[in-house]
């Protein structure tokens, strides 16, 4: 513990001792800011020292709270300090700031379960709220995760313990017959238990247990199943302190020792492994200042990133995955935060504040974070910034005066040797061509300068590409054509609503989606006739990720018109729609493999992660591919229709996998601490191209490049990637080498399911 505190923590171990009537004269109005600060800290820990588990504590006041519907008021509901319920029955728990006319200073300490298992019974999160601070429970009561004594059971034979319930999911240990677990629950198809293993959460399966042992009791547990207070609403005031040992009104949320835990706060996932203080500042964002650990933002998201202790952003509060304002506290702030460091260990693990020097010398010397664990110079994380097209619906488009149009044809089918992928190497999102193309000046396909062009899709022929783009502020998003050598650029739609995500059939039609109608629905343009949008779909539903089948007779696409997402066909010579999934669940992201007999998409399973399936449309018969216990994300198949490859976060970050079709085999291709995804098939070949960070440096944090790896053979080991491009000051990402549609870069964004 710093030398400067050593005084503070003097006078508070003081404080416990003093008089009554000492303590009376500051509680009646007749202390000092620091008088109270001191008070209110001991007494906290007095009242609320070794509170149970799912409970909250009132610590010093003035603590209120809201119960949640049909709940019964007690009588002593919060009526003073020491004060202490279940977390069960709270839809709010307020504190007020520093006030010393009337000797007030709001405390609460909340025990959260959140992802602990109960098989760990002294380790659970601990929430402080200090000051002006309102946290409201947006975990459903009839919905919560509740705490269950835990069931004691072993191993009949050699088990693997997973960190997910899924045959293929990440493996933590094997361990031999007869090991003991404490079990807690059980996964939502009855198939896997949860269990702790070395302070981790963990699943074995069910069939490898005693099957003397009844554990039906045990609560169902699924990928969105939250615990009381695990995700909540956060407001805060943002006034100064009134003096230099009050801190800010602020959440601190701490883990236990070495156990990450996750939250959700306003909506935003981040998990936890140290100590986190949030804030909410007046202009509706979420400041999050690590104070030790780390804390990963967006937790399990693309855009997720880790906050170093020391370290601070603000996020915006509008559905975003966006942050701003990175930056190393100052040593002044971290003093104001002094008081956390004088927290009794009774309550929660002692902890101390980072410290910040910053070395005298020429220039702006940057500042070294120094904590228990060493210290270190924090660099910023890498903003990822690509353009997220809003799904929304209601309000019906104009047509726009069209440009003349003159027809033309697509030719014979070829296989061209470039690839098509995102980059904003000019300032700007644009299309580019990796490969020679001969008689081409650029590799700039899209060319749509100030603007955003994304979703490419190129003809069999190789001649053209279609995106969407939204370089024409009238128009909004509309669909372009370009010639691939970049020579050429041609709007084809024209409405003021938004055309998006073309792909180009095997000749010369073109199919889209639009919600110019009010909601999304699909069309079609001929190149080849005067180039009028078809609306295809007409239905109040959502239609959208059209994909084609080879014959170019027939879409699939998805719809909610059922209520939840299902796939089905359309025949476009009498319009006839064929529904080829019923279930109740989600069915998305349908995509045909090249000799038309497999249709694979993601379904949603009941632990509530996408898995990938896989359709035989000749018979309609149906077969899980995946079950890795985590989302995968980004399927294509391969040019032969033997095997598919996707990405999935199985350890902690994006791998690219491939999964065999006539055995169900998994292939891991590529095993590192990067970022590996969007993978496409260069057209005609077994090669996978994808974007990955994993030759990212200390100059250029987080940098994508395109890479390319072969899977073959997919019975042996994985073979070494090679690196694409080099660009280092440009993101180079979502490459596409099928030429039927690149589905990556809208990262699964739909419309909201139709009511």
């Amino acid at each position: 513990m710093r030398l400067r505190y050593i005084v503070l923590v003097m006078i508070l171990l003081a404080a416990i001792f003093i008089t009554a009537t000492e303590r009376g004269q500051a509680q009646d109005g007749g202390g000092t800011c620091e008088q109270i600060v001191q008070s209110a800290i001991s007494d906290m820990g007095i009242n609320c020292a070794n509170l149970g588990a799912n409970s909250v504590c009132y610590g010093y006041k003035s603590v209120n709270g809201t119960l949640v519907e049909g709940q019964v008021e007690p009588d002593d509901f919060f009526g003073e300090p020491g004060y202490q319920t279940e977390l069960t029955l709270l839809k709010t728990v307020s504190t007020t700031e520093l006030n010393t006319a009337g000797s007030e200073w709001g405390i609460g300490v909340m025990n959260v379960q959140a992802n602990i298992p109960n098989a760990l019974p002294d380790e659970t999160a601990v929430y402080l709220l200090i000051g002006d601070v309102e946290i409201t429970n947006e975990v459903e009561p009839d919905e919560a995760l509740l705490p269950h004594a835990t069931i004691a059971i072993s191993t009949t034979g050699q088990a693997n313990v997973l960190n997910a319930p899924g045959a293929a999911a990440g493996i933590l240990a094997t361990v031999n017959a007869g090991t003991p677990f404490e079990a807690d629950g059980l996964s939502a198809d009855g198939e896997w238990v949860r269990v702790a293993y070395e302070n981790q959460v963990a699943w074995v399966e069910l069939a490898l247990l005693d099957s003397a042992v009844d554990l039906s009791a045990l609560p169902l547990i699924s990928n969105g199943s939250f615990t009381p207070m695990q995700a909540f609403q956060l407001r805060t005031g943002w006034n100064t302190p009134e003096c230099t040992t009050e801190p800010p009104s602020v959440l601190a949320v701490q883990s236990p020792t070495d156990i990450p835990i996750d939250i959700r706060v306003n909506g935003i996932d981040l998990r936890v492994d140290g100590t986190v203080f949030l804030r909410v500042t007046p202009d509706n964002k979420l400041q999050i200042i690590t104070g030790s650990g780390t804390v990963i933002v967006f937790n399990k998201h693309p855009n997720q990133i880790g906050l170093e202790a020391g370290t601070t952003i603000t996020i915006p509060l509008d559905g975003s995955t966006t942050w701003t304002d990175w930056r190393i506290m100052s040593q002044q702030e971290w003093d104001g935060f002094g008081v956390f460091e004088t927290i009794p260990g009774n309550v929660w693990v002692t902890y101390v504040n980072p410290d910040v020097v910053t070395a005298s010398g020429v220039g702006t010397p940057v500042p070294v974070v120094v904590t228990e664990d060493g210290q270190s110079t924090p660099v910023p994380p890498v903003l990822r910034t690509f353009p997220v097209i809003d799904m929304s619906t209601g309000t019906l488009g104009e047509e726009i005066e069209r440009a003349v149009w003159v027809p033309f044809s697509v030719g014979a089918a070829t296989c061209p040797n470039w690839i098509l992928y995102h980059s904003n190497r000019g300032g700007d999102w644009d299309v580019y061509r990796l490969g020679e193309m001969d008689g081409a000046t650029t590799d700039n396909v899209s060319q749509g300068a100030g603007s955003a062009d994304l979703q490419p899709s190129y003809t069999v022929d190789g001649e053209w590409v279609a995106f969407a783009s939204n370089r024409d502020m009238l128009g909004g998003w509309e669909v372009y054509l370009a010639k691939a050598d970049g020579t050429e650029q041609i709007r084809l739609t024209y409405n003021t609503a938004a055309d998006i995500n073309p792909v180009w059939g095997p000749t010369n039609q073109i199919a889209f989606e639009s919600n110019r109608d009010g909601n999304w629905e699909l069309y079609m343009v001929d190149v080849s006739t005067d180039g009028l949008p078809v609306r295809l779909t007409d239905d109040e539903a959502n239609d959208i990720n059209a994909f084609w089948l080879p014959d170019g007779e027939h879409i699939a696409f998805q719809s909610d018109r059922d209520g939840d997402w299902e796939l089905y066909v359309l025949s476009l010579a009498d319009g006839e729609v064929t529904q080829l999934t019923d279930n109740e669940t989600q069915d998305q992201e349908p995509i045909v493999s090249n000799d038309g007999k497999w249709l694979a998409w993601l379904q949603l399973s009941d632990f509530g992660v996408y898995d990938l399936w896989l359709m035989d449309l000749e018979n309609g018969e149906t077969q899980q591919l995946t079950d890795l216990g985590t989302d995968v994300g980004g399927a294509e198949f391969a040019p032969d229709s033997t095997f598919l490859a996707f990405h999935a976060n199985v350890d902690g970050d994006y791998d690219i996998f491939a999964v065999e079709i006539e055995t169900g085999d998994i292939k891991l291709l590529t095993d590192n601490d990067a970022e590996d995804r969007a993978p496409s098939f260069r057209c005609g070949t077994s090669d996978i191209v994808y974007h990955s960070d994993v030759a990212a440096d200390e100059e250029n944090p987080g940098q994508r490049e395109i890479f390319q790896v072969n899977p073959l053979p997919l019975d042996g080991p994985a073979n070494n990637p090679a690196r694409l491009t080099t660009d280092v000051e440009a993101d180079d990402i979502y490459p596409l080498g099928d030429p039927r549609e690149e589905l990556n870069s809208r990262e699964g964004y739909v419309p909201s399911l139709i009511q």
